[in-house]
């Protein structure tokens, strides 16, 4: 095969035979994770995010679970392939070897939560505190919040541009149990507000501002179905209950005005409030009845555009069944919605929620979505394939990115090509050594770049 378009045997066949030969360094997740180590010693502040709460406050974070057992749930749909050539021998090729190297590189380090600001910059939150870069991770800035419990973890991290962040910070061994620090400076100097009735048995939160003025905080104890809201009509500087009785937090809260508010819980359901937090109901979303053999749709968190919004729903199923998947959007605020459907396989089945599946919205007609080939199962190796719309979904095309053997685990885009994704990188039998790898991408994710660790 050298120049002529592969059919799709070819590909299947090249694919195989690439990803059941690539075997990644022994030692190369391991230097990554000593380096880590190191460096923490010396911080006092320690992210609980790499645990449900990274899914709580930042992106949606992919769990990929082992496919076992038989599928349930409803009939798969017939698969129309994406509108786009089968790539040459040489890209795929190309895109194996740099995949190698990507999970061969130190630059990386194990990140926890992360967020996008513009189209260079972004936030991080790991083990060694909170950083902050505007020019795609040449330059880290360390805006840390100061405490004085080295037992403090930082649950939830939200920003309003450069300048304007506010973190929910858990003191364990401290009076104040809970606190929500803010900066208005860039992380130059923080403030804190306690909030005695959130307990020290919290797990989950998040934080969720409409304006520079009125925000949203939400706290959920572990394994409780219920969460406490609180609310700020002053950026932060004073904090009231609203609610005892809300949704379990699970991937998190986003308001779009002081009324205005939709949340989703640990198991995918996504619920929505009128009435700033008093009050929740479930939404009804199209495509996925009520089953009484799967349970019921999961979705993620809208990303919302004034009257448009969008959302990925998968169909009911748990993490190890079958599942569908399609997006919804609404151009009503959230009153009503419609379905569309992928003309790929999202390999719903390999997710525990919508809310976990790496999908981006940089804009209400521009939707991206990382998956993998479903070849070379037998290893933890698949290549990977962006797929990509700018036309809400009429047309779709398929992008080769140069990370042939990497899993990425989250996205998210701020323009239509400047976007940032974790890859999770895996070494050993049934991968017991595994981090999280920081990428950028400024063309659309065809060229992804390993971003040097904040500290």
């Amino acid at each position: 095969m050298t120049g002529r378009p592969l059919s799709p045997e070819d590909v299947r066949r090249l694919l195989h035979d690439a990803v059941e030969g690539v075997q990644s360094a022994p030692d190369a997740v391991r230097r990554i994770h000593d380096g880590y180590r190191r460096r923490t010693k010396a911080r006092r502040i320690r992210s609980a995010a790499i645990g449900v709460a990274a899914v709580a406050c930042a992106v949606a974070a992919a769990v990929v679970a082992q496919q076992i057992g038989k599928p349930t749930g409803p009939p798969r749909r017939a698969v129309t392939p994406a509108s786009q050539a089968a790539p040459s021998a040489a890209a795929l090729a190309a895109a194996i070897r740099a995949g190698q190297r990507a999970e061969r590189d130190e630059s990386g380090a194990p990140v926890g939560q992360f967020g996008v600001l513009g189209p260079q910059a972004a936030w991080v939150l790991d083990g060694n505190g909170l950083f902050t870069t505007a020019d795609a991770g040449a330059r880290w800035d360390e805006i840390t919040p100061p405490v004085s419990d080295p037992l403090a973890n930082i649950l939830c991290v939200n920003f309003s541009g450069l300048r304007d962040a506010w973190a929910i910070v858990l003191h364990p061994e401290s009076a104040t149990v809970v606190s929500i620090d803010r900066t208005t400076d860039g992380g130059l100097s923080w403030s804190d507000v306690s909030l005695p009735a959130a307990g020290n048995s919290i797990g989950i939160a998040s934080i969720s501002f409409a304006n520079a003025a009125d925000g949203f905080a939400a706290f959920s104890e572990y394994r409780e179905p219920r969460a406490l809201v609180f609310a700020t009509n002053d950026g932060g500087a004073q904090w009231h209950q609203v609610s005892a009785a809300a949704p379990a937090v699970g991937a998190g809260i986003e308001f779009t005005s002081t009324a205005d508010g939709w949340g989703v819980t640990d198991s995918g359901r996504l619920y929505r409030t009128t009435d700033g937090g008093l009050h929740w109901s479930q939404p009804q979303l199209p495509g996925f009845g009520q089953q009484d053999s799967g349970g019921t749709p999961s979705a993620s968190l809208p990303a919302l555009f004034g009257q448009h919004g969008v959302l990925l729903e998968r169909g009911p199923g748990g993490a190890l069944a079958e599942g569908l998947a399609q997006v919804d959007t609404t151009d009503d605020g959230g009153r009503s919605w419609q379905s569309h459907s992928l003309p790929f396989d999202a390999e719903a089945q390999l997710y525990q929620s919508a809310a976990q599946m790496p999908f981006a919205v940089p804009g209400a007609g521009a939707w991206l979505y990382f998956g993998s080939s479903q070849i070379g199962t037998t290893t933890y190796a698949r290549v990977t394939f962006l797929r990509a719309t700018t036309d809400g979904g009429r047309a779709w095309t398929t992008i080769l990115p140069n990370l042939g053997v990497t899993g990425i685990q989250s996205l998210s885009f701020a323009t239509k090509s400047d976007g940032w994704a974790v890859a999770r990188g895996c070494a050993g039998v049934g991968c017991e050594n595994a981090g999280a790898l920081l990428l950028y991408t400024s063309d659309g994710g065809r060229h992804f770049t390993p971003v040097r660790p904040p500290a």
